[in-house]
């Protein structure tokens, strides 16, 4: 398997499959020196590819998590997919390691007040809950946790790009307003993004 960020959530999710048997590559376009404070925490069976991808890495790869700053538009990813390689986001590689019911909040400005306050709520009420995400705590973090009743996450229209069967339990998408439209070209792209927290619910 091949992760392609290298900043916290890359990490945790390179870490997480290695810890479970995978054989993994962690890729980066940015070296040694600027990913050092990430480095020191990797596992020492991971493969490094730093300042930049290899073909092999990406098109000889079973799965590639992306982490959320990796724009989708490499050239190749779009290789990689047309070779019927999987491509996800570590929310989605997240949610298919655990059962714990997830709460998903999106939007454009808010969703980090509302996660928090989901979260004390929770715990208010003598839930055990763990608040992360996009927030602060990657999910891949979040679902090693034990004894958790429920997770609480903010997620990103990034993350949401790259989700196949992320199924909150419940899901809330606050105010939209232009944002991120650099990468997802106008506004019709960014609500498409974010329409996906709803994708596989009521399934």
């Amino acid at each position: 398997m091949t992760v392609v960020g290298l900043a916290r959530s890359g990490l945790a999710a390179a870490n997480l499959l290695r810890g479970l048997g995978a054989q993994v590559t962690a890729s980066d376009v940015k070296g040694e020196e600027e990913l050092r404070p990430y480095l020191l925490n990797a596992h020492p069976e991971i493969k490094l590819e730093l300042g930049g991808h290899t073909e092999e890495s990406f098109l000889k790869a079973e799965t590639i998590v992306l982490s959320p700053g990796v724009p989708w538009n490499q050239p190749l990813l779009a290789r990689a997919k047309g070779l019927g390689v999987e491509i996800i986001s570590e929310i989605e590689l997240a949610a298919r390691l655990t059962d714990i019911p997830i709460i998903a909040v999106t939007g454009t400005n808010g969703k980090s007040t509302t996660t928090v306050l989901i979260g004390e709520m929770l715990k208010a009420s003598g839930k055990r809950a763990s608040v992360g995400g996009n927030l602060g705590r990657p999910m891949v973090e979040m679902v090693q946790q034990e004894g958790v009743e429920y997770l609480v996450v903010e997620v990103s229209s990034y993350q949401l790009e790259g989700i196949v069967n992320f199924m909150p339990r419940i899901a809330l998408m606050l105010n939209i307003s232009p944002d991120h439209l650099e990468r997802h070209g106008d506004m019709k792209g960014y609500m498409r993004a974010k329409k996906r927290i709803y994708m596989n619910m009521g399934l």
